[in-house]
């Protein structure tokens, strides 16, 4: 390309994971050459070889609020909705030399 992009923002962890492989292949490093963002913050995503940035969602919290919200409304009361916050987990797919423990999964919104 002769404009290539600075970054790459995946639907999911497993995408930016494929991202990852297609940017060795090409010889591009992440976080030094392209910058590369996933979603979902699945496990895997801090033990690769460049650990995958990626925004993690709070599952849990919102598994909780929909039951808590589903029982709400078969008890006839009245439920609204709840916006939860994301969380930027910044590691080296974006950020590279990140390699120390207490710098390598780095979040960023709590």
């Amino acid at each position: 390309m002769p404009k290539p992009p600075t970054a790459i923002f995946a639907t999911n962890d497993f995408s930016a994971i494929g991202v990852l492989g297609v940017l060795r292949e090409a010889e591009l490093q992440p976080g030094r050459d392209i910058a590369v963002v996933g979603y979902n913050d699945i496990s895997i995503c801090s033990e690769l070889t460049v650990p995958l940035t990626t925004i993690h969602s709070p599952h849990r919290e919102i598994g909780t609020r929909a039951a808590e919200m589903l029982l709400a409304v078969t008890h006839g009361l009245p439920v609204s909705s709840v916006a939860l916050t994301p969380t930027l987990v910044v590691r080296d797919s974006t950020v590279p030399g990140r390699t120390a423990p207490s710098l390598s999964d780095q979040r960023v919104g709590t």
